[in-house]
């Protein structure tokens, strides 16, 4: 699949995908953004993916899925970014974990749009990846954290 239109979820989306009373809206929405093969991944976020499996069965399940997406690129140069943008926020105070400006960076280098369960470090992350790294943007899905009752999810685009 060409770049463009493909998605990166994030691995906590993923674990509501997963899970057996996990959020509706969340297993939905990955649901058509796989039958419309838009889904794309790094190898951090199938390593926290596998993490959480506990039965042999749930591993093969998810290795088996995860060998169907394309695979975003993880190099040196992702890391170098990924170093730019974590010593801007630095510097700002903001504080965001290393493998999320990975993730973020991946994305945004490939052309992909976001899906992440609401935390806000990648809101963070959309609004430092064009300051630091010029030209390059992060276009962002926040799924909002709700109870069961509520399948709302809230679009961010930076």
């Amino acid at each position: 699949m060409s770049p463009a239109g493909r998605i990166l979820v994030d691995s906590s989306l993923w674990v509501e995908y997963y899970h057996p009373r996990g959020d509706e809206a969340v297993r939905t929405s990955i649901q058509e953004a796989i039958a419309q093969d838009r889904v794309a991944t790094v190898s951090i976020i199938a390593a926290e993916v596998l993490r959480g499996a506990r039965r042999e069965k749930d591993l093969r399940a998810i290795t088996s899925d995860f060998q169907a997406f394309d695979v975003l690129p993880l190099t040196m140069e992702t890391g170098f970014d990924a170093g730019r943008v974590l010593a801007d926020l630095d510097t700002r105070g903001q504080r965001v974990p290393t493998v999320d400006a990975m993730i973020a960076v991946a994305a945004a280098r490939s052309g992909c749009e976001l899906w992440h369960l609401s935390d806000g470090h990648y809101g963070v992350l959309a609004e430092a990846i064009p300051r630091v790294l010029r030209g390059t943007r992060l276009p962002q899905r926040s799924f909002a954290r709700s109870p069961k009752a509520s399948p709302s999810t809230k679009q961010e685009t930076s």
